[in-house]
């Protein structure tokens, strides 16, 4: 009941209100709750509470529409300053994410866009609005320019909250060891050596070798040598067989 006497006065008398209606919406509301009223104090006055219930939804259909119209243009500015206010702070706290959280970039760049092709989009959207009587529906609600900022505003948090980045580890240095080869022995040096080995193995040493026989001038060295005695011993005697020396 009261609904319907403080909306009756609203859309008869509020000048504020009556440009976000047309003359023939305005008629139809002012009936509908002229007839609502009525109901009230005659059939309506028993009426269950189910019954109530419908009739005020059917009343809230047509008057809400107005009020709606009236609301989203007080609105608008409101949400539009709260939009371009995340975006700028999702920018400003996030401009090096991608290097110190583990954020990929190509997700970066699409919160990016997103956030750019729906600023671009109210901002269209206001221009066409310019353009638009009051009565007419705007093209986008503040309920849904809204929910971008809240959305944007959660994203930033998330990527801002994201898991450091780990430096990437430096790559393992590869350590070769030099070894130097040693040449394979020729095959033939090797015959050589063991042959030559093998002679100096079997050839006796100086002082082993067997006496052979004399040469012929030993020989005659030795037998000189005898005569040599016999003649020294033969003077010998001869010497003391002389008288005369006695």
């Amino acid at each position: 009941e009261s609904f319907s006497y403080s909306a009756r006065y609203e859309f008869e008398d509020d000048d504020d209100l009556r440009p976000y209606m047309t003359e023939e919406e305005g008629a139809e509301i002012v009936a509908a709750l002229g007839e609502a009223g009525d109901w009230l104090y005659e059939d309506g006055f028993d009426a269950p509470l189910p019954e109530l219930k419908k009739r005020m939804k059917a009343l809230r259909a047509l008057t809400d529409v107005v009020y709606g119209r009236r609301d989203e243009r007080a609105g608008r500015a409101e949400a539009v300053v709260l939009l371009n206010a995340t975006i700028a702070i999702a920018r400003n706290k996030t401009f090096n994410v991608t290097e110190e959280r583990d954020v990929e970039v190509s997700r970066y760049e699409r919160f990016l866009e997103n956030m750019e092709t729906k600023l671009n989009r109210v901002l269209e959207g206001l221009k066409e609005e310019a353009a638009l009587a009051l009565h007419e529906d705007v093209i986008l609600s503040n309920k849904e320019i809204r929910k971008w900022a809240g959305d944007f505003d959660k994203t930033w948090r998330r990527m801002a909250r994201a898991p450091k980045r780990r430096p990437p580890k430096p790559p393992k240095e590869e350590v070769t060891i030099e070894t130097e080869e040693t040449p394979a022995p020729d095959a033939e040096a090797s015959g050589a050596s063991a042959s030559e080995d093998r002679a100096d193995a079997e050839s006796p040493a100086a002082g082993d070798q067997p006496a052979g026989p004399e040469s012929g001038d030993d020989q005659g060295n030795s037998a000189g040598s005898g005569n040599d005695r016999d003649g020294l011993d033969a003077a010998q005697e001869g010497k003391e067989a002389t008288p005369d020396e006695l």
